[in-house]
């Protein structure tokens, strides 16, 4: 029995199927759940909040903690056979000090190992706002140097900004929203 029908849809999902299997579009498929994740990732880091939506603990001044427009974008995207790896790259390891917790121990800090710089007004300001580009002292700044002193422990809070066992509600809305923006144009373009 002959078989009748439009082919040309089915040439068309065949090429389709083909593409993803070869990977062609792998990087759509990640670009659009990136897209949907890093969206989430802007909303913790501007409110403050963990992946679940409870508030992280505020600093010592008061004030909401890890809030950031750099640190959501320090997220890469990457599809695996099984699902998406996301992985986090920054000058510093601030991220993981802040998911786990972080303890700092004592210290004792000699004499003039340490200095402090003030502006002109006697207030205590950052090096960096301190020095020109040649790295010179700008005009009306003091450094002077420390004394020896002890400096307590101190502990960093756990602030977690991503999930590491089951998926919030949030993050698998925001990744099955990605995955089903990317197969709907995929339908549409092969379907």
């Amino acid at each position: 029995m002959p078989l009748t029908g439009d082919f040309e849809k089915l040439h068309r999902l065949v090429d389709g199927v083909a593409s993803l299997a070869r990977g062609t579009e792998k990087q759509r498929l990640t670009s659009k759940v990136r897209g949907s994740v890093r969206t989430l990732l802007n909303d913790e880091f501007r409110r403050g909040v963990g992946p679940d939506g409870t508030p992280w603990k505020k600093t010592v001044r008061g004030l909401a903690a890890l809030v950031s427009r750099k640190l959501a974008q320090a997220w890469m995207a990457t599809l695996l056979p099984n699902g998406v790896r996301f992985t986090a790259k920054t000058s510093r390891d601030i991220l993981d000090a802040h998911q786990q917790g972080e303890t700092f121990a004592a210290r004792a800090v000699a004499s003039h190992r340490q200095f402090s710089t003030f502006d002109k007004l006697g207030r205590m300001v950052r090096t960096s706002r301190a020095l020109n580009k040649k790295g010179e002292a700008r005009r009306g700044v003091t450094q002077t140097y420390a004394r020896a002193h002890h400096v307590g422990p101190r502990v960093l809070p756990a602030r977690p900004s991503y999930p590491t066992t089951t998926l919030p509600d949030r993050w698998a809305k925001a990744v099955g929203g990605g995955l089903l923006t990317m197969f709907t144009e995929w339908q549409r373009r092969f379907g």
